[in-house]
């Protein structure tokens, strides 16, 4: 007898060949995902994997990084989120992301951020800001000169430490009573600055006898000369004579910088330094617009602001060593002309304690006679004196002519435009670099300058050209250690120190 089959249901194959395939088609799809991010570390969002942007230290910039497949292309670097680690914030929550964007800013290039987050407080905390890469770019000068003997020791030392200069171009008055001190003084610098000087002008001077002057020398109507030009002898001709020799030295030196192949080039007195436009919030003054003479609108110097600003933001400081050069080199600045304010500095004195900070211990040095360390106390903050540096890789030879100069404190009309009648304001706030003005400086440096038309070298007068101080600026102050790092303390003794002891010695012999 045959055992009975157990009868099932029937059921169509069709569904067992389906999820035969569902699941077999999951597996392989599963197999493939794995195979794929196998590499990838998963973190939290606040741990995710940073690589340093630039070779900094405690506080670099970083960039992050988007974790990308194998096989995928990486994201091009001006696609990447930039931001800024500050110490005091160890998660920083809700930062604002700054895509970078060289298009939008003038100033802007490939490799440069805009910091929106920055932290400000009076004086400006610049310890929380990055350090920026230390390059062998160098910088040019033009520096006119009479006797200041004192003055110039001190202006080579710290250009060539915080431009730095490397190439400049000298022309002495012929009125000097020390040609011969400061042919020394410069022949000191031959093996760390390429200088170029002029004893008088027939070396130089090409220009006609009745060319280049301010003032016409010429009635109009008769063709005749006029008197101040034609006697020689009136203040007036003088003074033509000065700004006439200025402005041709201003032209000759950028067209030899062009020839040498370089680019920036300050012009500027030996009492003046160039330095980074630190903030001091509490005490600039942001309703002040005494640069509206050069002919631009209140609205126009606000949209300046927003521009520089920024950048003041991330000045290095000067404990950091980064030069102007260095700056400018990172920045890669669009701009061929740039204008700084002066900040007019008094000869009233501070406590000794304090004009001896900075002077590192060992150190055979009188800080008495560094005007940078002396005199601290200024006038305000504002833009009416200016001058400027000029990158003369641009444009040809022929740009660099009398007929594009205005004068000293705007040296060429074609690259940094019109300026206001006297050629002389700068907004404050918008610059990213101020001048500081020892215009009276030390009483020996001061009458040092007998021979100078323009002023009479007495007490009273010494007294007058101090204006009344209203604010102390020591931002200046750690250039000496650095110069002394910089050539060893023997070459300081022997460019700077030692010379200028003996120049202080002898003036105050004669004074006596």
């Amino acid at each position: 007898m045959d055992r009975q089959r157990k009868r099932y249901p029937k059921t169509n194959g069709n569904i067992f060949v389906l999820l035969y395939i569902l699941i077999f088609g999951s597996g392989i799809y599963c197999g493939i995902l794995l195979a794929e991010y196998s590499h990838v570390t998963f973190e939290k969002p606040e741990e995710t994997m940073l690589r340093s942007r630039h070779l900094l230290s405690e506080n670099p910039v970083i960039a992050e990084e988007k974790i990308t497949p194998v096989g995928k292309p990486k994201p091009t670097i001006e696609k990447e989120i930039l931001e800024i680690a500050l110490p005091a914030k160890p998660k920083q929550q809700n930062r604002p992301e700054i895509v970078l964007d060289s298009d939008s800013i003038p100033f802007l290039n490939e490799g440069s951020v805009e910091y929106k987050d920055l932290p400000s407080s009076q004086p400006f905390q610049r310890n929380s800001l990055p350090l920026i890469y230390h390059t062998t770019k160098t910088m040019a000068g033009c520096l006119f000169i009479m006797d200041d003997t004192i003055r110039l020791l001190e202006w080579l030392a710290y250009h060539y430490t915080v431009l730095p200069l490397s190439h400049l171009m000298v022309a002495i008055d012929p009125n000097s009573q020390q040609t011969d001190r400061i042919i020394e003084i410069l022949v000191a610098w031959d093996d760390k600055i390429e200088i170029k000087a002029y004893r008088n002008d027939s070396e130089w001077l090409d220009l006609p006898d009745d060319y280049g002057y301010s003032r016409n020398v010429r009635n109009a109507k008769t063709g005749k000369y006029m008197k101040w030009f034609q006697e020689k002898k009136s203040n007036i001709y003088f003074q033509q004579v000065h700004k006439r020799r200025q402005n041709y030295f201003c032209v000759h030196c950028m067209r030899y910088m062009k020839q040498k192949g370089m680019d920036w080039t300050i012009m500027t007195d030996s009492d003046e330094y160039i330095m980074f436009n630190y903030i001091h919030e509490k005490e600039e003054n942001r309703s002040l617009y005494d640069t509206i003479r050069r002919g631009v609108t209140a609205d126009d110097i606000d949209k300046e602001r927003q521009i520089f600003e920024p950048y003041r933001k991330r000045l290095p400081s000067m404990m950091l060593k980064a030069t102007i050069a260095d700056f400018l080199q990172q920045e890669k600045p669009r701009l061929k002309c740039v204008k700084f304010p002066g900040l007019q500095f008094t000869s009233y004195e501070s406590e000794r304690q304090i004009v001896y900070k900075n002077v590192p211990e060992g150190v055979d040095v009188n800080p008495y006679h560094l005007v940078t360390l002396r005199h601290r106390k200024a006038g305000n903050r504002q833009g009416v004196f200016s001058k400027t540096m000029v990158d003369v890789s641009h444009g040809t030879f022929d740009d660099y002519s009398m007929e594009s100069n205005f004068n000293i404190h705007n040296p060429n009309k074609l690259l940094c435009g019109l300026n206001g009648h006297s050629g002389s304001s700068q907004d404050y706030i918008s610059a990213i670099f101020r001048l500081h003005h020892y215009r009276t400086g030390t009483w020996e440096s001061f009458i040092e300058r007998g021979q100078d038309r323009r002023a009479n070298m007495t007490v009273s007068r010494f007294t007058e050209r101090n204006i009344e101080p209203q604010l102390v600026d020591d931002d200046i102050r750690p250039w000496i250690a650095w110069f002394i790092e910089k050539v060893g303390q023997e070459e300081a003794k022997r460019l700077l120190f030692h010379p200028l002891s003996k120049a202080y010695a002898l003036y105050q012999q004669t004074t006596s």
